[in-house]
């Protein structure tokens, strides 16, 4: 129980600070990036904001974020500041298109992050990963619902 009200207060922190709910965009002039039907998950972008987000639960009730952001300039330059803040690289990749061209980076870490009022940090394992210009996050406290999310989802 005490693990479902910890995991609560965090999305709550979360969709505190990125504002979550406080717009509503009507979804026909966005374009549709990704969907994952297994954890009624998708990533829209709209025209404008280059940016979509959202939280649902793996099978095993953690709470997992993702994340998708168009990054035009260089979306390898925000990834590498996100993996300079990691306590430990659990995987690193480059990703290729079918003609063998480099389209990117995947990488899986671990990263502790403190915040001010609370004695210990939140840990939390984070799927990073570039596909030309976009930038794709999904995070969890759980290392396998990481990697049951990257699978499920074929990323």
């Amino acid at each position: 129980m005490k693990k479902y009200i910890i995991n609560l207060f965090i999305l709550f922190l979360l969709l505190s600070t990125l504002g979550c709910g406080t717009t509503t965009i009507n979804r026909s002039n966005r374009e549709k990036l990704f969907e994952c039907k297994n954890y009624e998950f998708s990533t829209w972008l709209n025209g404008d904001e280059k940016y979509g987000d959202g939280h649902f639960p793996s099978k095993d009730g953690e709470i997992i974020y993702g994340q998708l952001q168009y990054i035009p300039s260089n979306s390898l330059v925000e990834l590498e500041k996100e993996v300079q803040k990691a306590n430990k690289i659990i995987d690193d990749k480059i990703l290729f298109d079918e003609s063998g061209k480099k389209v990117g980076r995947k990488v899986l870490f671990y990263k502790e992050t403190k915040f001010e009022g609370f004695e210990e940090p939140r840990k939390t394992f984070n799927l990073y990963w570039t596909k030309n210009s976009i930038l794709t996050l999904i995070s969890s406290e759980s290392l396998s619902s990481v990697k049951e999310v990257e699978k499920e989802c074929n990323f």
